[in-house]
């Protein structure tokens, strides 16, 4: 059953994509603020490592603590492995 979107991990998440499309504008400031809200949403400490290994990260705790947003959590890491396939090319 998907929880609902005032949710704290599915604000998380909000946050992650937030942080997606500022590491598309080349903000990577605010994509390192946009996780640090993402991990105060689902009350984690921000773990050591670069903004795209945090990022990774959160997404992938809010995938393995919350099946509602099980799938909400794939598409968001979906959207950024698209991201760094691009930035490869």
């Amino acid at each position: 059953m998907p929880t609902p979107e005032g949710s704290n991990t599915h604000r998380a998440l909000l946050h992650a994509e937030a942080a997606i499309e500022a590491m598309v504008r080349g903000d990577g400031q605010e994509a390192a603020h946009c996780v640090s809200r993402g991990y105060e949403r689902i009350n984690l400490p921000v773990p050591a490592g670069g903004v795209r290994q945090r990022l990774e990260y959160l997404i992938d705790s809010v995938y393995d603590a919350d099946d509602g947003e099980a799938l909400f959590a794939a598409q968001v890491r979906n959207r950024l492995r698209a991201l760094l396939r691009e930035k490869r090319e």
